[in-house]
């Protein structure tokens, strides 16, 4: 048995928690110790002692991919296994669990890359010019470099444009993620229009009745993109402030006439 200490912050993938469909996925079990974080009356932030958790390795990682590119579908998909083929990224229930299923109905495991976009100083813009010449070009290199890393698609706030334009040529498709900023968004643009606001907490606008309004407007924006089978899906948000003592301070908010 293998024990082996690691940051509090990396994420473990429980034998507990996989499910039916993965069992036979599993080759070698290790013992991991992390800390848990909590919060204490005072809402510091607390570590548990080191514990030891069971986890385990799949045959599916991203190593794997890199030895056995014939058991990886275009899409990244377990190509050895299949379910019913919707043509788009969708979850599915299994045996009791969900799971990724790959527009091919192949088992997916999601490995993304955040930020892939330009910098615009300067120094980038020449630098990009120099080694790559225009946004195709880097988009190809740049998938080849990631996949090489074991990662197969983009996450949140990536140049989606370009990676559209580069999936149109290519026999290996590159799935991407959009970020909408939702409530992020509705409350930037509510605080501009009444400043008095600015102070509320940023989950209270969601009770705004406009707000619903300004969601459908956005998702008018990416209608387009329904259609797409290498979009994996979208961001809402990106860590929205949802801490029990937003609820107090929106009970406070002085308006009777607010939402």
């Amino acid at each position: 048995m293998i024990r082996k200490r690691i940051p509090f912050f990396c994420i473990l993938l429980s034998i507990a928690s996989i499910s039916q469909a993965q069992q036979d996925l599993r080759f070698d079990t290790v013992m991991v110790e992390s800390r848990a974080w909590y919060r204490d009356s005072l809402r510091n932030i607390r570590y548990t002692d080191w514990k030891s958790y069971p986890s385990a390795m799949l045959q599916t990682s991203p190593e794997d991919a890199r030895q056995h590119p014939d058991r990886i579908c275009p899409y990244g998909g377990e190509l050895t296994r299949k379910t019913t083929s919707s043509g788009y990224f969708r979850a599915l229930k299994k045996n009791g669990r969900w799971m990724l299923v790959d527009p091919h109905g192949h088992p997916f495991i999601a490995a993304a890359v955040n930020s892939f976009r330009q910098g615009k100083s300067p120094d980038n813009r020449k630098a990009f010019a120099d080694r790559f010449g225009n946004d195709t070009a880097w988009a190809g290199a740049s998938v080849r470099a990631f996949r090489a890393d074991g990662f197969n698609m983009l996450g949140s706030w990536g140049d989606t444009a370009a990676i559209r334009v580069w999936n149109r040529s290519s026999p290996q498709p590159f799935p991407y993620c959009t970020q909408l900023n939702l409530l992020s968004g509705y409350a930037s643009e509510a605080k501009r229009k009444d400043p008095a606001r600015r102070d509320n907490p940023v989950v209270s606008f969601i009770l705004d009745a406009d707000f619903v309004s300004y969601c459908d407007r956005q998702a008018a924006r990416i209608g387009y993109l329904k259609e797409d089978p290498n979009l994996f899906g979208h961001f809402s948000d990106n860590e929205i402030a949802l801490l029990h003592t937003a609820f107090a301070e929106i009970l406070r908010i002085p308006d009777t006439a607010d939402a």
